[in-house]
């Protein structure tokens, strides 16, 4: 099973890197201590980006691979958290995960994450 999302892409011309707060991290569920080394970046808006701040998309993924301990939970009935649990435990990257990882690759923002993640 596959989840896509579609994030806007920050303008590579215009985009600043900026260092992650408390305040700005929140919506993430994610601790500014752990993050402080890491630069995020906001948009600006240039020409190039016709004053926006995103020229572009990028996708982020979410991969299941149903096996057979999946499988075996799924037939016993099991929450939807608890087969997340499991998927996450055989090496399944979240949806989140990956957007996150985008963020701090620079690619978008943090208002992209939150409102598609």
């Amino acid at each position: 099973m596959l989840a896509q999302r579609l994030l806007r892409r920050l303008c590579p011309s215009c985009k600043v890197a900026v260092r992650p707060t408390e305040s700005g991290l929140q919506p993430l569920g994610l601790a500014p201590r752990e993050y402080q080394d890491r630069p995020i970046y906001v948009r600006q808006g240039c020409p190039a980006c016709r004053h926006t701040g995103y020229l572009g998309r990028i996708g982020v993924y979410e991969f299941l691979r149903m096996t057979e301990p999946l499988r075996e939970r799924v037939g016993q009935g099991v929450t939807l958290d608890q087969l997340r649990q499991q998927a996450l435990a055989e090496g399944m990257t979240a949806l989140r995960t990956a957007a996150v990882e985008a963020l701090f690759a620079g690619q978008t923002t943090v208002e992209e994450v939150v409102k598609y993640t």
